[in-house]
């Protein structure tokens, strides 16, 4: 594991750590109460100065279930 950078590191390795470590946290999906809760707590939690950081992952992840779940639905 090596550090990362809470305000320049690369959001992507972020995200790629979050989705490697499932089935650990909620799948970034708006209709499911869990992931609800994970993402309110990750940005109240998160130090005011680092906040914009934050809001970046939430979006990321959210991005990239979304590309997921569109990749694997088909188009009629």
């Amino acid at each position: 594991m090596r550090p990362f950078r809470a305000h320049d590191g690369d959001m992507q390795d972020l995200v790629d750590s979050f989705f490697t470590n499932d089935p650990y946290y909620p799948r970034p999906d708006p209709e499911n109460v869990l992931y609800q809760e994970f993402r309110k707590a990750c940005l109240a939690e998160c130090p005011q100065d680092l906040r914009h950081r934050a809001a970046q992952f939430i979006a990321a992840i959210e991005q990239r279930r979304a590309l997921a779940l569109s990749l694997s639905t088909p188009q009629g």
